[in-house]
């Protein structure tokens, strides 16, 4: 997985805007490129990129629906530890450690193989 910085106009062809203060205006970003599909995890980096963008800009970072978070990963822990400043990346063992015993627990009720 590659990052890097980008520069963008929101509003100019090709480039969305979903607020109208930053239409027409210069705005810089970071572009992520997938290098590997295969190794590439989408709710690690996702949650990473979250409690990054926390921890640089706490006065202006809000959950929209805290609920919302906490359903998707299954209770408030990551969000306390995004608010708290904690470091995510000690949830990441749990949470394999979760997936692997739902594994375990949904293969029971496969009707086919999954070969």
């Amino acid at each position: 997985m590659e990052f890097s910085k980008i520069v963008f106009t929101p509003g100019r062809i090709g480039e969305v805007c979903t607020e109208p203060i930053y239409l027409g205006r210069e705005c810089s970003g970071v572009r992520l490129k997938i290098t590997n599909r295969n190794t590439y995890e989408p709710i690690l980096v996702g949650s990473y990129i979250t409690a990054i963008i926390a921890q640089f800009y706490p006065h202006h970072f809000k959950w929209l629906n805290p609920d919302d978070i906490d359903y998707i990963f299954g209770s408030d822990e990551y969000r306390m530890m995004v608010e708290l400043g904690g470091n995510i990346k000690k949830l990441y063992p749990v949470w394999n450690a979760k997936l692997t015993e739902y594994i375990k627990i949904r293969s029971k009720y496969f009707v086919y193989s999954e070969d």
